[in-house]
């Protein structure tokens, strides 16, 4: 699992769903090896949840796909914070 969390101070929950998590989320969905995406969106923050397929041969490509997507989601507000991609170990 990976997540992406990005922090807009001061913006609704609407703001942060059209502004953050639409966007990202939409550029996360062109990468291959991804089997589900979360989404919640709440005031100041955005967070998304990626379950990678676990058939994947290559994980450490997707999530640096993953970080590309995230890295090049256009419009995002210039006073958020970047997003931060993280890489959840499941054990």
């Amino acid at each position: 699992m990976v997540t992406v969390q990005t922090i807009y101070p001061g913006a609704t929950a609407s703001d942060v769903e059209k502004l953050l998590t639409n966007p990202i989320e939409d550029k996360i969905r062109e990468v291959d090896g991804i089997e589900e995406i979360y989404s919640w969106s709440i005031e100041a923050n955005s967070t998304i949840l990626i379950k990678l397929d676990p058939n994947l041969k290559n994980k450490d490509k997707t999530i640096t796909d993953i970080r590309s997507a995230v890295d090049n989601a256009e419009d995002i507000p210039a006073d958020a914070d970047d997003p931060i991609v993280t890489e959840l170990s499941m054990k």
